[in-house]
């Protein structure tokens, strides 16, 4: 997947930052819930 559109301003930066950080946070938590069923998922 790629997320495309980001612009330069200082404002587009720090959300993309904060994209990118939801994501690892999001897919290692994943990770975890297949892995040992401890995963902390958005739905539950």
């Amino acid at each position: 997947m790629e997320h495309t559109g980001w612009k330069d301003s200082q404002e587009w930066l720090q959300a993309r930052e904060w994209d990118v950080n939801a994501w690892e946070d999001m897919l290692a938590s994943l990770k975890s819930s297949f892995e040992s069923g401890d995963g902390i998922l958005c739905c539950e």
